[in-house]
């Protein structure tokens, strides 16, 4: 980073069973291309055996990371080309920052993840927010189709009957979009514009699950839990907001920031099933920041 530089953090922080931080290493790989010769040498944060890339970085200056976000946007009948293998695919055949986010965005992808990208050589960098691969954006042909849950389904008993009604309708969704839906994935890019409107949803949120609202908690430098123990999320039915506020900077943990890829955060199932985590999410998020 000396020099005004560019530089890519990635911090691990998972169950790891005691061994991986013993196993973890740095690989060289030197691919051979007999063809068109455009795969990279890179370099890979990764164990002996696997396959995929935690983090890496190519010759082209390219590098990329993974981390899980929770979301319904996933096909659990065909779940795909994610994670660590698609992180190598991008520093192996990437050159930058947009070709990495192309060859994502035609990967066959079934399962929710957030990668991180960063481009010395064109000073970008970008969180590509993505679920599994579909053509159009479902989630503007029916907002709150999920959350019309059965009655009779003891597993949502818990969900207030005006979450559907609280939320942004089709034609507000599509007259907010600032990022562009690409076969199920969309880009927060280091200048990223956060449509603000989406915020004023919130409060009513907040109130239906029971929990605290408070406007600066959505400041830049606003916490929505206080601390890791704290429980004031209503789960992830709200619109996270985006904290970093400089061009030169974007940031990622575990959930969707770009609101619209949020409704997909919302589907029932995805929090039933990450309820006891979604506060940590949050706050990991607001710390980072």
């Amino acid at each position: 980073a000396e020099g005004n530089g560019h530089f890519l953090g990635r911090d691990f922080m998972f169950p790891t069973a005691g061994v991986f931080q013993d196993t973890a290493c740095l690989i060289v790989q030197n691919p051979i291309d007999p063809g068109a010769g455009k795969r990279q040498p890179f370099v890979s944060q990764t164990a002996p055996g696997m396959i995929g890339c935690i983090a890496g970085m190519n010759r082209a200056g390219l590098g990329a990371g993974v981390d899980m976000a929770p979301s319904g946007n996933c096909d659990p009948s065909r779940p795909g080309f994610n994670s660590l293998l698609l992180v190598r695919h991008a520093v192996e055949n990437g050159t930058d920052c947009e070709h990495a986010v192309e060859l994502m965005e035609v990967a066959q992808r079934g399962v929710s993840w957030n990668y991180i990208l960063a481009h010395y050589g064109t000073q970008r960098a970008c969180v590509v927010e993505a679920g599994r691969k579909v053509e159009t954006s479902e989630f503007l042909d029916s907002v709150t189709e999920n959350l019309e849950v059965p009655s009779d389904d003891p597993s949502f008993e818990q969900l207030p009957d005006q979450v559907p009604e609280s939320l942004p309708d089709r034609a507000f969704v599509e007259a907010q979009m600032t990022s562009e839906f690409r076969k199920g994935l969309m880009v927060r890019w280091n200048d990223y514009a956060y449509p603000q409107e989406y915020l004023r949803f919130n409060e009513r949120l907040f109130g239906l699950f029971g929990k605290q609202y408070d406007p600066d908690a959505f400041t830049e430098r606003g916490y929505i839990d206080k601390s890791w123990k704290d429980r004031n999320c209503p789960y992830g039915y709200y619109f996270a907001p985006q904290r970093e506020n400089d061009p030169n900077l974007v940031l990622v943990t575990n959930m969707f920031i770009i609101p619209e890829m949020r409704l997909y955060a919302m589907h029932p199932w995805t929090n039933l099933v990450s309820a006891s985590q979604l506060d940590d999410l949050q706050w990991r998020y607001d710390e980072l920041n």
